[in-house]
């Protein structure tokens, strides 16, 4: 990983962040999200705790300009929220959105080789017992707490190695309906493999920028939202729901017909384009969340 001088990783502030005091801190707030939901019909979609830590982490340089040092030694610039796109360049998929993924060999890769290379061997499945903390009151806090603490995490990011925080050489399947056409795919284009820094001046703006009342503010973006911290910005969930909709709308469910001949169907309905990728994940995602509902009920 090349840092030139003059600057500093987002991977060594990352080892700050969640090795400091604020790892902790975002950790108990992920504690404490859940605890409020129990007896509600709210539920919290960000994952484990240290999901919740890595989103903190990556809203706190919304304001930021990222550095992209490149293997061939440019460095080039762009804000950490992409104004003519409103992406993200540390966006991520959300929990479901990931649970699909994981589950679906074609966007895994042979023996997981996306889910590791983009979400670092502490990735895992979402843990199906943190779904239900929403729905159903645990009796055992110590359990609870537990699961929510493990070491792992429940999401996968679009673009970048997480922990690395490296912009991926290739592109992983799941991200050909996200980034079409789209100016944060640009940026990939353009700077593929580099490690995202920040200049020394603006790393230490940062690290004074770290108060609770500044990360209370980003908490209360992610906590409720169905994607943390990312709403459409994050890879168009609004998109996925549509399409699940109109292939619910259409009855496709019951259906024989081939995969194309509904999405062409589901096209026609809602009068836009989309993927045949991205219409099976809507619907791979949308009966994980049906089961998991009717489950609980």
């Amino acid at each position: 990983m090349l840092v030139p001088a003059g600057f500093v990783s987002l991977a060594e502030l990352w080892k700050e962040f969640v090795g400091g005091r604020w790892g902790k801190w975002s950790q108990d707030r992920a504690i404490e999200s859940y605890e409020t939901t129990f007896g509600t019909k709210n539920t919290v979609t960000f994952g484990t705790a240290l999901d919740l830590t890595e989103d903190l982490f990556r809203l706190s340089f919304d304001d930021f300009r990222f550095a992209l040092s490149t293997p061939s030694g440019d460095v080039q610039y762009t804000t950490a929220v992409l104004q003519d796109d409103n992406n993200r360049v540390l966006a991520k998929l959300s929990v479901q959105e990931s649970l699909a993924v994981a589950r679906d060999k074609t966007q895994a890769g042979v023996d997981g080789k996306w889910l590791w290379e983009l979400g670092s061997r502490r990735f895992r499945e979402i843990n199906q017992k943190i779904h239900s903390m929403s729905l159903i009151r645990p009796k055992d806090k110590s359990v609870w707490e537990g699961l929510l603490r493990q070491d792992y995490f429940s999401t996968l990011p679009i673009l970048f190695e997480r922990e690395a925080y490296v912009l991926v050489s290739d592109l992983p399947p799941w991200t050909d309906d996200l980034l079409y056409d789209s100016y944060l795919r640009n940026i990939w284009l353009r700077a593929r493999g580099a490690s995202i820094c920040l200049p020394e001046s603006d790393a230490a703006r940062w690290r004074k920028s770290l108060k609770e009342p500044h990360l209370r503010r980003l908490l209360s973006l992610i906590v409720w939202t169905e994607n943390p911290g990312d709403g459409a910005k994050g890879g168009r969930p609004d998109k996925k729901r549509e399409l699940w909709r109109a292939y619910q709308e259409l009855a496709l469910a019951n259906s024989s017909l081939p995969r194309k001949e509904q999405l062409r169907r589901v096209e026609e309905h809602l009068g836009s384009k989309s993927s045949v990728s991205t219409l099976t994940r809507a619907i791979k995602e949308g009966e994980s969340q049906k089961k998991l509902s009717s489950s609980h009920e």
